[in-house]
């Protein structure tokens, strides 16, 4: 009889390569993921072993489990060759060994544990929702980057218009000009005494080196004179920055070549680019015609006095008159400078100036934007208007969506706004995804709108009638909804804060009240011999009507205090301290708070000290002088 020969045992390396980590982590070398040594122990006839191999490998499933497959189907085909078929007939019958192997693979991955099959699905569930999104995406880039923007109208020309349209003996802007090439440069160290010169000690180094300043400054001084005594500014808005005058400033300020403008953002608005560096100018003009002002007054020069705060005002209304708001709020803070101007004037010279002299101020004075100073919205519609259809396409109906390349040039554009723009982070790589959340042209452009005519509709309100600010609520509101602000950031781009612009408007007016009651209470004192018991008499004799206190509507408060006059406002606490000022030292006295917050702040001794008391108009605060600067050691 014929004996088997003994196989020999696996080589060490194969026992390692199929014992499973289980074994490895017992210690034991099991080799029992060999399914080649099943078969081999088996010892099936060839196409039978074979076919249970290639049946194995096709299942595509966890070792372990393939292994019970070869071990089931060796036991399979061991019952047919026991009841005596033929190793070919029970392949043949098998059928087609790829069929069978999906079939066990599904059957045994039902099998499998549940955490397992909750993680395929997982898988799969998130697979589905990444191929969605990138379906999605493609979509929103295809609409994104094939939009285009239809510039239909060219705000900037409109906006010039009526500067075009204005003769060039009617402009004043050239004569401004010339007058600033005609300005010297400015001493070390007088620059933080600008428009203080009467404050200054006689013993102060820097009074004499001031004077000879103001001294040369007169030529420049003739040419804004007569620039004052033209109808309009006729400045022409452009993108373009007067790089010569712009040098020259530099110059003047004693500092290097002068900063280049910013960056054009390629396709960007024309409004948004528009180079307004005059507006600060001005400013410094204002505080050299304050300063010769009081040097005339200290000399007894009556028509330079005149001149200069005549001047002043002239320059005030040029500004307020600019279409863009950043503008108008300069013409707000120079018609306040020039009030204050005059008040000092008539508080520290009232005799320096003839009773025709401070009748022409005053009518001057008055006349400032037709006597009223409010806040025009149209220039920042236009603005918006102007980079929406930058931004957006049109659909020829008031709608459409954002163009490509709107995000990008919006984020460019963020360094050149004239405001506040915290509210707002774009992400310029996320195009398209923006584009799906943002509101379309038309709902963003009726949402920027009912902004606007809240605004306007509470600027047109008297401060004294004026409520509980609502505008700025709202848009904060918005803002911390982070869905509505990524929905609605093209209006958040340009809405500033509407609900202070009115206020701005008013604490202005106040003051340019205060300068007409001084100058129509000291000609009543010269006419009469003394000031009059209340404000009663001067109207309609010398004003046409008694001012308001901007915080009440009643007529503006008035008493004698060492035989001057004082004017004063009750200021936002609402009630009359008898013209005693707040014990803080603080600007919020003169600024406008609703009653609720006036309330709020009232309740709190921190805030109380600033509100608590009266907005002091005359006389005015005498200017605080900073002290001459130390020479640095060698």
């Amino acid at each position: 009889m014929m004996t088997t020969p003994s196989r020999p045992p696996p080589s060490l390396i194969r026992r390692m390569s199929t014992t499973p980590m289980r074994d490895w982590i017992r210690g034991r070398l099991t080799g029992r993921l060999d399914r080649d040594r099943l078969l081999e122990d088996a010892a099936l006839p060839g196409p039978l072993a074979e076919l249970i191999r290639q049946v194995a490998r096709r299942t595509r499933l966890w070792r372990t489990e393939k292994v019970e497959v070869t071990r089931e189907l060796i036991a399979h085909f061991r019952d047919g060759l026991a009841s005596g078929a033929d190793p070919i007939a029970l392949a043949a019958d098998f059928g087609d060994p790829a069929r069978a192997a999906r079939l066990i693979r599904r059957a045994k991955r039902r099998g499998r544990p549940l955490p397992w099959r909750a993680m395929i699905y997982t898988r799969n569930g998130l697979a589905g929702i990444l191929a969605a999104m990138v379906i999605i995406y493609i979509g929103l880039a295809a609409r994104y980057f094939t939009g285009r923007p239809t510039i239909s109208r060219d705000y900037l020309a409109e906006l010039n218009h009526p500067s075009l349209s204005m003769s060039e003996s009617d402009r004043a802007w050239p004569l401004y000009r010339e007058g600033m090439f005609l300005l010297p440069p400015v001493p070390p160290g007088l620059d933080s005494i600008a428009g203080m010169l009467d404050a200054l000690d006689p013993q102060d180094p820097r009074r004499e080196p001031y004077i000879e300043y103001l001294r040369a400054c007169g030529p420049a001084l003739e040419k804004f004179a007569q620039a004052g005594e033209r109808p309009g500014l006729g400045a022409i808005l452009s993108t373009e920055d007067d790089a010569e005058l712009s040098r020259h400033w530099e110059r003047l300020q004693g500092g290097g070549p002068a900063a280049a403008p910013p960056p054009s953002a390629g396709e960007a608005p024309d409004l948004i680019s528009v180079q307004i560096r005059y507006l600060g100018k001005f400013r410094s003009i204002a505080r050299i015609l304050a300063a010769d002002a009081q040097l005339a007054a200290l000399e007894q020069d009556k028509a330079r006095v005149e001149r200069d705060l005549q001047t002043m005002v002239a320059l005030t209304d040029h500004t307020i008159d600019h279409p863009f708001l950043i503008g108008q709020l300069t013409g707000h803070a120079l018609m306040a400078y020039s009030s204050e101007q005059i008040l000092h004037h008539i508080d520290r010279y009232p005799d320096v100036l003839t009773e025709d002299q401070m009748r022409n101020l005053a009518h001057r004075l008055s006349s400032v934007s037709d006597g009223k100073l409010r806040v025009r919205l149209s220039g920042e519609i236009a603005f918006f208007d102007d980079l929406m259809q930058h931004l957006y396409t049109d659909d020829g109906h008031g709608d459409g969506r954002l163009a490509g390349g709107a995000v990008q040039l919006a984020q460019s554009l963020l360094s050149t706004l004239p405001f506040n723009h915290d509210r707002l982070t774009l992400d310029s790589a996320a195009g398209p995804l923006v584009m799906g959340v943002t509101a379309g042209r038309a709902e963003i452009t009726r949402l920027y709108r009912s902004y606007v005519a809240e605004a306007q509709a509470l600027g047109d309100q008297p401060m004294w009638d004026r409520g509980e600010p609502k505008v700025t609520a709202s848009i904060e509101q918005l803002v911390a909804d982070p869905f509505k602000k990524a929905r609605y950031w093209p209006a958040l781009l340009l809405i500033p804060a509407f609900d202070r612009l009115p206020a701005s408007a008013d604490a202005t007016t106040q003051r340019r009240d205060a300068a007409l009651t001084a100058i129509a209470l000291e000609l009543h004192r010269r006419r009469a011999g003394s000031y009059p018991e209340s404000l009663a008499p001067l109207a309609p004799a010398l004003l046409p009507e008694l001012p308001p206190d901007q915080f009440d509507g009643r007529p503006i408060k008035y008493f004698i205090r060492d035989s001057r006059p004082v004017l004063y406002s009750i200021g936002p606490d609402r009630k009359d301290d008898r013209g005693r000022p707040p014990n803080a030292e603080s600007p919020a006295a003169e600024g406008f708070y609703s009653p609720d917050q006036a309330r709020r702040m009232l309740a709190d001794p921190v805030q109380r000290a600033r509100i608590d008391g009266d907005w002091i108009l005359f006389p005015p605060a005498k200017p605080t002088v900073p002290p001459p600067e130390m020479p640095s050691p060698p």
